[in-house]
């Protein structure tokens, strides 16, 4: 019996030896083994944090899921609390998908679910519910200031460079390459500009050569050819500058939203705040 429960033990030592090694599978393995092992409460209870964590760390989520499940069985009086721990760390591994259905099961914790939810929303490119969210955080929240900060970014006009699709197309319909040049695609720009003139010129040239033959001579067959090549050039270069320009709106769009992302991040990654939790099991 003795050797049984120092074989038990083990299993928690190493567990935690590897957790400190940032070895996360090998964590995994070990902590859940003596978790579903163990007899001791409050041991069990934290070799089943430790992990949940690790599973979530190396992206086991199904095994997240069957263990958050289990310890909210086996510990109901501390259900609500692993279940919001369960959320955050979910959010702070970046994975977002049952976050909304997970919190709808947590009572309390108002403020920071919201905060939570709006990160998730923004995340989802959901901007409006976002917003929602962040206006409904009451100044008891520690970072209310910076909840309204990010708040107010979201709500004001977008701070880049628009480019307009129509100024592009019109742009490269005078000067083939132009309208990539202004949505800032030099590589685009050079090479439609290249592949239209060159097109251009070979259309001059056959053309040329076709009419400073007979006219019995003639067959039209060569200038056609290039004609079509260059009509086929150039309006690729149309739907390129369009197709630019929106690819630079989403670029610059993107550049700017990760930066309310990375506000939210910094407040998101005081554990020290957002994890007060109560794990007393006795």
């Amino acid at each position: 019996m003795h050797a049984q429960n120092l074989q038990i033990n083990d299993l928690r030592k190493l567990g935690l030896k590897y957790k400190y090694l940032n070895q996360h599978f090998l964590s995994y393995i070990y902590n859940t083994s003596f978790y579903y092992l163990s007899n001791d409460s409050l041991m069990k209870l934290d070799s089943g944090l430790d992990a949940l964590k690790s599973s979530l760390t190396y992206n086991r989520f199904n095994e997240s899921e069957v263990l958050i499940k289990d310890m909210s069985q086996y510990f109901p009086q501390i259900r609500n609390d692993l279940y919001y721990y369960y959320g955050y760390m979910l959010i702070r591994h970046q994975y977002f998908d049952q976050t909304t259905e997970i919190f709808d099961q947590v009572q309390g914790f108002e403020n920071n679910k919201l905060f939570l939810n709006a990160y998730t929303c923004l995340n989802n490119n959901q901007i409006n519910k976002s917003t929602s969210s962040l206006e409904k955080i009451n100044n008891d929240f520690k970072y209310f200031n910076e909840a309204k900060e990010i708040k107010k970014m979201l709500i004001s006009e977008p701070e880049y460079s628009y480019k307009y699709k129509t100024v592009s197309f019109l742009l490269s319909s005078i000067i083939p390459g132009s309208g990539q040049l202004y949505s800032g695609f030099t590589f685009d720009a050079l090479s439609s500009f290249s592949y239209v003139a060159t097109s251009g010129s070979a259309v001059y040239a056959t053309w040329r050569y076709e009419f400073s033959k007979k006219e019995s001579d003639r067959n039209y067959v060569l200038p056609a050819i290039t004609s079509i090549g260059f009509t086929i050039f150039y309006i690729t270069n149309l739907y390129n500058s369009v197709n630019v320009a929106e690819k630079a709106n989403l670029f610059n769009q993107s550049q700017y939203y990760s930066k309310i992302l990375d506000k939210f991040k910094l407040i998101i990654d005081d554990n020290k705040y957002f994890l007060k939790l109560n794990f007393d099991i006795e």
